[in-house]
């Protein structure tokens, strides 16, 4: 199984993302692959799709049909929160994510958010934007 940080996502779905293309590339590696969304990066990507209308809705909700949209239960809000202790500039959805893999022995974490290189060993970046990150609140 391949967890999904929210900024892989966007970047598939958006094509004037700056990593469309290594997302778009990664994600269809991934085939035949369980692939899992930690229900807060769901909600985050569903802020966005909403935020620019109903075709991205439609495109995100299509998306999400080849996912397993999982429930953040107490062991992996635990394990989110002694993350965020070590690491104070790691966001509590990021860390969410980063430990649902952890938590669900995932084979892989994909983001396009270069601070989590070397959080876990899990995490795998996708691309390095060289322009505009659509719909990132964050470099």
């Amino acid at each position: 199984m391949i967890v999904l940080d929210a900024s892989v996502i966007i970047a598939f779905l958006e094509r004037r993302d700056a990593v469309h293309g290594a997302a778009t590339a990664a994600v269809r590696d991934a085939v035949g692959v369980p692939k899992a969304v930690p229900s807060t990066a769901f909600a985050e990507v569903v802020v966005g799709a909403l935020r620019r209308g109903h075709e991205a809705t439609a495109a995100a909700d299509l998306f999400f049909t080849r996912c397993l949209i999982a429930p953040v239960d107490e062991r992996v809000a635990r394990a989110a929160a002694a993350l965020r202790a070590v690491h104070a500039s790691l966001s509590l959805p990021d860390a969410v994510v980063l430990a649902f893999g952890e938590i669900h022995d995932a084979d892989a974490v994909l983001t396009a958010d270069r601070r989590w290189l070397g959080l876990t060993r899990r995490v795998r970046l996708v691309g390095a934007p060289e322009g505009p990150r659509v719909g990132a609140d964050r470099p």
